[in-house]
């Protein structure tokens, strides 16, 4: 394990060149068993050296995991940032945990200095050493074996860029905008803590923080490409791309365009470089660990009760203590170093009432508290709900990262080592493993990786990712490279660049039919997987019943419209018999029409007319 000493020399925030060599990395959500992978990986890696000594197997002596889990980097708060214990590391060095005083930041420019140093340490070592990289950070990994996306330096920090000036480019705009849109810029201004600058004096007085939509609508206004990349609801990054503008003077998706841009132009010349591309000159193995949502959903519910058992409160107690020395007025501010862990501030109302009570009703809070009043009960299984949920929708974000940012890069990775054409440099390989059933890990999980790891450190021949299980055929449909990616390097830029591809659409078919209520959204990139999704499937299934029972519906309406019709010509037929039964006998115009109307609803023309085709449901 990497002490603070250690970590203390790595020169963090130094963009390390990498080595050409291996390298695995195991991603994928908490609660899916990442860390037991690793270890059993690296384990393996060990196994496969001493059994191929002397002939023509794998370079490496043995493997070393890198911890990528921007939680884990703190001393002790074992439970609460759901360390490995040493029974389960399994002999297995492990670095970049448990070095970092818990009233410290740290920084994404941290990690990659110090997880980039180490990478070139093990592959320089004689023999070399086998990095295994494992966590839930997934945007560490990325950055770390994908660079260039940070538009600046502040990028990295955990917290947004508040400068206090603003740059004249972003004023300039600010002033062109409608009065509505100005108003809503000096409070974005007041959220981000910038300098207002010259704005008329009744929207710099607004002082009320602006929705999500509101933030989206301003964002859409001053950067339109780059407002469809987010969320409506998202105001974190909606905020982050605003700030950007504000201090910088560009648009946010200015920056990205260049980046593109300059990349494809890179690739079109073949002057790829490791130190100026994402085309790395090491083979990257990555194992995407999986599991099925609702699964997953029930297994994390369940590990929050094992971690309250395991001490979590006492260790949230303790994090109490530090965030009052700390924060000597006011709270502590959530969003920053250890203070963001799950769990910390869910628990803050239970542990605030518990303390306020006699000494004699704190004890024994585990489990069951036989001891607490009703009122501590309820704001504990409150406590428990929400960090029960907060924990489901942290794996969401983390599935949503890996699917959305981590897998187009490795796309493009892809794409690139095909323009290359260099056989075994800087291979990207991608691997979902369904770790769904934890009673079938050995056999669904484990043997699988390893089987993979030996062919790929040994250079045989790789199995299908898209044939290993039916979530892999789903998941990563799209990861083989579909064209060249250096056609079209003029102009605005690619023909697909990662502000389209990354942009959300609705979904038609999945938004609610109320035209006042939100749309069902989805990224571009993401759509063709989502119509072959079960939620999508099932949107279909319901959208054409209810289609077909309009239909049934139209269709009986029309037919007691007719019943009534031809009774009332039966009537008046039936009073005026005596002096016109020429014209109301068989064969008469009215009774030709009255029939023919008829017998076209018994035959169904009417209803096949109301319903187009191919809409009813299989019977």
């Amino acid at each position: 394990m990497l002490s603070s000493k250690t970590v203390s020399a790595l020169e963090p925030g130094v963009q390390t060149r990498m080595n050409a060599g291996d390298l695995v990395a195991v991603i994928g959500c908490t609660g899916t068993g990442k860390s037991k992978l690793a270890v059993e990986l690296a384990q393996h890696a060990q196994a496969l050296a001493t059994a191929q000594r002397g002939r023509d197997g794998s370079p490496y002596a043995r493997a070393e995991v890198i911890s990528a889990d921007s939680m884990q980097v703190y001393h002790g708060l074992d439970v609460i940032t759901n360390k490995a214990t040493e029974d389960e590391m399994g002999g297995i060095t492990h670095h970049l945990m448990s070095f970092l005083s818990a009233g410290e930041e740290y920084t994404i420019k941290d990690f990659t200095g110090q997880a980039g140093t180490l990478i070139e340490g093990m592959h320089a070592s004689q023999p070399p050493v086998l990095p295994v990289i494992a966590g839930g950070t997934s945007y560490y990994v990325q950055h770390l074996l994908f660079p260039g996306r940070l538009v600046s330096a502040e990028e990295g920090r955990a917290e947004p860029i508040t400068p206090k000036s603003l740059a004249q480019e972003a004023v300039e705009a600010a002033l062109a905008l409608p009065a509505t849109l100005q108003e809503s810029w000096a409070r974005f201004l007041a959220m981000a803590e910038l300098s207002q600058g010259p704005m008329p004096t009744s929207a710099a007085s607004a002082g009320d923080e602006l929705s999500s939509q509101e933030l989206w609508t301003l964002l859409n206004a001053l950067d339109p490409p780059m407002a469809p990349r987010w969320h409506p609801n998202d105001d974190r990054k909606i905020l982050r791309s605003l700030t950007v503008f504000a201090t910088t003077g560009k648009r946010h998706s200015d920056w990205l365009l260049e980046q593109d841009q300059e990349e494809q132009k890179l690739l079109a010349e073949q002057t790829v470089d490791a130190g100026t591309s994402r085309l790395s000159r090491m083979r990257r193995l990555f194992f995407w660990v999986w599991c099925e949502p609702e699964t997953l959903k029930d297994r994390l519910d369940k590990r929050i009760h094992k971690m309250i058992e395991r001490g979590l409160l006492d260790e949230i107690r303790e994090l109490r203590k530090l965030a009052n020395s700390m924060y000597k007025q006011g709270g502590p501010d959530y969003t920053r170093g250890i203070f963001q862990a799950i769990g910390f501030k869910e628990f803050d109302a239970f542990l605030s009432y518990m303390d306020a009570q006699p000494s004699s009703s704190k004890t024994g809070a585990n489990t069951s508290f036989p001891e607490l009043d009703a009122r501590a009960q309820d704001l504990f299984n409150v406590a428990v709900e929400s960090m029960q949920r907060g924990t489901r929708q942290y794996a969401r974000r983390q599935t949503a990262w890996i699917r959305n940012q981590l897998l187009p890069e490795i796309r493009k990775a892809r794409q690139q080592m095909s323009v290359r054409k260099e056989a075994g440099v800087g291979n990207v390989e991608v691997f979902l493993l369904d770790a769904t059933d934890l009673d079938q890990w050995g056999g669904n999980v484990s043997s699988v990786a390893k089987d993979v790891l030996e062919r790929f450190l040994t250079s045989k021949p790789l199995p299908d990712p898209t044939a290993l299980n039916s979530a892999a055929a789903e998941q990563l449909f799209n990861i083989t490279p579909l064209t060249s990616p250096t056609t079209e390097v003029k102009g605005t830029g690619p023909p697909s660049t990662s502000l389209s591809a990354k942009a959300f659409v609705p979904c038609p078919t999945c938004s609610p039919a109320d035209p006042l209520q939100p749309p069902f959204l989805v990224r571009a990139s993401e759509m063709e997987g989502h119509l072959r999704s079960r939620r999508h499937r099932m949107a279909v299934k319901k959208a054409t019943k209810q289609q077909y029972e309009e239909g049934k519906k139209a269709e009986a309406a029309e037919r007691r419209r007719l019943a009534a019709q031809a009774g009332a010509g039966e009537e008046v037929m039936s009073g005026g018999k005596d002096e016109s039964s020429s014209a109301s006998g068989p064969g008469s115009d009215g009774e030709a029409r009255t029939s023919e109307s008829l017998s076209k609803v018994q035959g169904g023309d009417l209803f096949r007319s109301s319903v187009p085709r191919g809409s009813f449901p299989n019977r």
